[in-house]
């Protein structure tokens, strides 16, 4: 990622926290979720969870937040249309979050973003007002992505190697051993969950190769020969949702990605608790 100090005010550091009207000025600090001054280098998006603008975002996957309002409907304004052009135009995105309580009124920066697409919502709370809600990539540093890669093929290994000890022991005995609670973190570039391989391995088992969402069979079969499914959090780990089986389901890719980008993702969450819940009461 760029030099912040570069594009932004000297001295502005990621995950510090900063007075929005202070930091992007009067005007700009108490305007809409999108920042994009005509003769700046960069677009800023605050993303306000729960909020008038909405957002969501997990480490090393896609932030989706609420831009600007469309008027007329499903018609790109400006401010949004710097958000979706932004490498075409030659300039950076970032995404900051607001913060609520105490701390109402000031922004963190969250990092470098990319535009990956966009869809148009009904805005919360107000019946008739359509906004656009953008799906954003992180863009990782050099050093980042070493370590994401490092922490991904740790936990590949731990999953392989737990999966043939269930084979071995069995599930109970591999249930056992999980980890109770919120998974630990350890910063390096970036903060990433020490996930419980155990627990991985003892869903995946679970499941026996039908997806817990629909019911369906895996799509295919892992370089392993193992049936493929993802293990989904219902409750995520950055909400501070448990690494136990009773917090985690098999999905086939489709309804994972249901779980986090559909329109209906709420209603399929609620769906996926009751299903692990008569899993794991019944």
């Amino acid at each position: 990622m760029p030099n912040l100090s570069d594009y932004l005010h000297p001295g502005t550091r990621l995950g510090e926290t900063y007075l929005r009207t202070a930091f992007f000025g009067e005007r700009e600090g108490r305007t809409g979720p999108i920042i994009a001054p005509s003769d700046s280098r960069y677009v800023i998006v605050i993303a306000e969870p729960n909020g008038l603008h909405g957002g969501q975002w997990e480490a090393g996957e896609v932030v989706d937040c609420v831009g600007d309002r469309c008027s007329p409907p499903r018609v790109l304004n400006r401010a949004n249309r710097a958000v979706r052009d932004h490498e075409k135009d030659g300039k950076l995105l970032f995404v900051w979050k607001s913060l609520r309580g105490r701390n109402n009124g000031q922004v963190q920066c969250l990092g470098q973003y990319r535009y990956n697409r966009h869809s148009f919502v009904s805005s919360y709370g107000k019946s008739g007002v359509i906004r656009v809600m953008f799906f954003l990539d992180p863009v990782p540093s050099e050093g980042a992505i070493q370590d994401i890669t490092q922490a991904t093929q740790e936990l590949e290994r731990a999953i392989a190697e737990a999966q043939k000890e269930i084979t071995r022991v069995g599930p109970e005995a591999i249930f056992a051993k999980i980890r109770r609670g919120r998974p630990q973190q350890r910063k390096a570039t970036v903060t990433v969950f020490d996930r419980d391989s155990n627990v991985v391995a003892f869903v995946l088992h679970r499941a026996g190769g039908q997806c817990e969402g629909c019911g369906q069979e895996a799509p295919f079969l892992n370089g392993n020969g193992q049936p493929y499914l993802e293990v989904h959090h219902v409750q995520r780990l950055a909400d501070g949702g448990a690494d136990e089986p009773e917090n985690a389901i098999g999905l086939c890719p489709t309804c994972h990605r249901r779980a986090h980008y559909s329109c209906d993702r709420e209603e399929f969450t609620l769906l996926l608790q009751a299903r692990l819940l008569a899993i794991h009461d019944g």
